[in-house]
């Protein structure tokens, strides 16, 4: 599970922080043809503004959740594993690469704890 919590910890976690940072400081995501991705529709479908202030800080304090799963993992702390998957079941909104990645670090974790390791 170290190696999957890495990857997606420094692949989400640094797009999302990347992401945050930047809607913070220019007001504005990275769009994709003029669009956000289906995460946007989503949050408003549970009525809050996707460019609000508080879904921006939302998207950039998740990012950093996982750098603190990364950090962990690689410094093999007794909590990262717990951080994992609370940053992955946190992620599943952030459709499409949250929602495929924090489940795969659920599945990990879960296959995991099956097994015993």
């Amino acid at each position: 599970m170290r190696w999957i919590a890495l990857v997606v910890g420094v692949t989400l976690g640094g797009w999302m922080t990347f992401d945050g940072v930047r809607a913070i400081v220019t007001g504005d995501y990275v769009r994709v043809d003029g669009r956000l991705g289906p995460w946007a529709d989503l949050v408003t479908a549970i009525g809050l503004d996707p460019t609000g202030g508080w879904v921006k800080a939302g998207i950039l304090v998740l990012g950093v959740g996982w750098w603190f799963v990364v950090v962990g993992a690689l410094i093999d702390a007794t909590w990262w594993r717990a951080v994992a998957v609370v940053a992955a079941a946190a992620s599943l909104w952030y459709l499409p690469f949250g929602t495929l990645l924090g489940t795969v670090v659920l599945l990990a974790a879960l296959f995991g704890r099956i097994r015993g390791s």
